[in-house]
């Protein structure tokens, strides 16, 4: 009969699958978020800047012409969401390489992480009145030729609205709080049918 006790403790101890069943849920959460472009409570992300969706559309590398949906630009920090359970907590998290998610969920004030000094490598820049010389002899026209040098950045290098994207959606806690009434009374249950074995 203690066997039996103690196999019945134990297997109410694991509670592994109600932690999977949380992560879960709360993933699909989290995914909704991107989605709906908008926090757990359902609050809409502030809008890009201008300056935000004009370097996307500009660059060179995958420009984005048509959307321009807010930390969804390359899929990464979507996609890198990490959820992991055990027998007692279910929780959510960015790997190291995806830093820069902690600063879109919780936001930074312009050059909150200091100073960085960037080398500019020379390039050509396009002016109406600017004129290439070698001498006297204008060899190019409506451009400008700025030198490589070193600027100081602030980082970030304006203000980060914050915009959450981990949490727990009220509906969501419902969910959870039925899932784990569920697996009350289903402990609750064997707790009762070891009862009348013995």
């Amino acid at each position: 009969m203690k066997s039996g006790l103690k196999q019945l403790i134990s297997e109410i101890s694991k509670t592994k699958p109600l932690m999977k069943a949380i992560a879960l849920e709360v993933q699909k959460d989290i995914q909704s978020n991107f989605k709906d472009q908008s926090s757990p409570e359902g609050l809409a992300w502030e809008k890009l800047s201008d300056v935000t969706i004009q370097n996307r559309r500009s660059r060179k590398k995958k420009p984005r012409k048509k959307s321009v949906k807010i930390l969804m630009d390359t899929g990464v920090l979507r996609m890198g969401i990490q959820r992991i359970w055990d027998n007692t907590t279910a929780h959510w998290g960015l790997p190291s390489l995806l830093k820069y998610g902690e600063l879109h969920q919780f936001g930074a004030k312009k050059g909150q992480f200091g100073i960085q000094s960037v080398t500019i490598k020379s390039y050509i820049r396009k002016h109406k009145k600017g004129n290439v010389k070698s001498g006297r002899k204008i060899i190019a026209r409506g451009i400008s030729v700025v030198k490589e040098h070193t600027r100081r950045i602030a980082i970030p290098w304006g203000d980060v609205p914050k915009r959450p994207f981990i949490g727990i959606s009220p509906e969501s806690r419902e969910r959870i709080i039925k899932m784990s009434i569920e697996y009350i009374n289903f402990i609750n249950k064997k707790i009762e049918v070891h009862k009348n074995v013995k």
